[in-house]
């Protein structure tokens, strides 16, 4: 349908197919867990690819139902809305990541925080980067080995950390407004159960021990074993 122009009477019929379509699947989301919702998704796709079998054979059905894409899709999604909120204080995800990790845990050095919010050591390395030429971060020698530099937030790291936060809390309500309230929970445990079953979730604990030596994590305050226990949630 172009632009411009009232939709004719099939169209109207097919938008408003769909609508209801989309409302009776977010209902039957709310109304039961989400591996009866995954399982009901999977017949009704079932049901549509019967109905499509005269589809051209470019269709692209089969890459748009993949996990990873659906996964890299929702990382996008989430992504830009951040970025959106975020936009006054020029703070990207991964950005934020590191600042509320050194926030946490100052003097760890470059390669844990990089374990830490998920990040390879050539990203983490430009993410750091970006951030002490900003002058939100800075560095000090470590004692133990002087290859190894130890990053702490500066004075203006910790302001804008705590500038950002309604901005990252608002982002994070908004990524999740896409589901109904009662399954947002669920979904996120999904994602938790989803990571484990790939041995993918971040020990914080772990990441530490193979960081910081027994002295100085010592002197790390006591409020940081709940961190070691549970993990940094994301941004």
């Amino acid at each position: 349908m172009r632009r411009g122009r009232a939709p004719t009477a099939i169209e109207a019929r097919v938008i408003a197919g769909s609508r209801r379509r989309n409302r009776n699947l977010l209902r039957q989301f709310a109304s039961s867990s989400c591996v009866d919702y995954f399982r009901f998704r999977s017949q009704d796709s079932y049901q549509q690819k019967i109905g499509q079998s005269m589809a051209p054979s470019h269709s692209l059905e089969d890459l748009y139902g993949r996990p990873g894409f659906l996964l890299k899709r929702c990382h996008q999604v989430a992504a830009a809305i951040f970025l959106d909120e975020c936009s006054e204080f020029n703070v990207t995800p991964s950005q934020h990541g590191c600042l509320r990790a050194l926030h946490e845990f100052p003097g760890i050095d470059q390669i844990a925080l990089g374990r830490l919010v998920g990040l390879d050591r050539s990203t983490a390395a430009l993410v750091i980067k970006a951030l002490s030429q900003r002058k939100l971060i800075e560095r000090v020698v470590n004692r133990y080995d002087k290859r190894r530099m130890r990053l702490k937030l500066s004075a203006a790291g910790e302001h804008l950390l705590r500038a950002i936060g309604p901005a990252a809390a608002r982002a994070r309500d908004r990524v999740l407004r896409g589901l109904p309230r009662e399954s947002r929970a669920a979904f996120l445990e999904m994602l938790k159960v989803f990571l484990a079953g790939h041995d993918a979730l971040i020990d914080v604990h772990d990441v530490l021990a193979g960081s910081v030596n027994a002295p100085e994590e010592a002197e790390l305050p006591r409020r940081h074993e709940k961190w070691r226990r549970a993990g940094i949630s994301g941004s």
